[in-house]
């Protein structure tokens, strides 16, 4: 739908302009497609623990999985599912040309004091995007909490092959674990 202004008339209190009651419609017709376009998700991983984490050895290129086994999606736009492949840890966009924000929220261990990683989202046909390296600072072997936001569009292959989460141990091996995934459409396209 396109954005429906109201007709305010020539002068004030002219009679040419819209009356209340279809300007109310309008106003009422703009909101409802607001909320269409707009909303979020968000996954929490029951699978990877502190006893029992993902594993990535240095020099690996793993795929970010969560199993999506709570999830909250009162607040998903209408119309959608997902934005999340669980089985393929893909995430599924739902138009070309869409503006999403994906977060990844976890902790990690590196066991190796300079240690860190690269995480990306791998579109099939376009390969790495949206790269982000992170470090250890607190040093080895120590808890790191870690939030990653990736702001992103959506091109026509992200559409039709959707985009798998990579992570990369750069250097040291990594334990990732209480993983949440958010995925929020800031932007539906026109």
């Amino acid at each position: 739908m396109a954005k429906q202004t109201i007709n305010l008339g020539t002068t004030p209190n002219d009679g040419t302009g819209d009356n209340l009651r279809v300007g109310g419609d309008k106003v009422n017709d703009n909101f409802d497609e607001l909320y269409r376009s707009t909303g979020w998700e968000a996954l929490v991983d029951t699978l990877h623990t502190v006893g029992s984490p993902q594993t990535v050895a240095q020099g690996v290129t793993a795929n970010l999985s969560n199993n999506a086994g709570t999830v909250f999606n009162t607040q998903i736009p209408s119309g959608i599912t997902t934005f999340w492949d669980s089985a393929n840890s893909k995430i599924l966009p739902e138009n070309e040309n869409d503006f999403m924000t994906s977060s990844f929220m976890f902790k990690a261990k590196n066991n190796n004091a300079d240690g860190y990683f690269t995480i990306y989202i791998d579109i099939p046909t376009l390969g790495e995007r949206f790269t982000s390296t992170h470090r250890f600072p607190k040093g080895a072997n120590t808890e790191h909490g870690f939030d990653v936001d990736i702001c992103h569009f959506i091109s026509s292959q992200f559409k039709t092959n959707g985009g798998i989460i990579k992570i990369v141990a750069d250097l040291g091996n990594l334990e990732i674990y209480d993983k949440q995934f958010r995925f929020c459409r800031v932007h539906m396209a026109k």
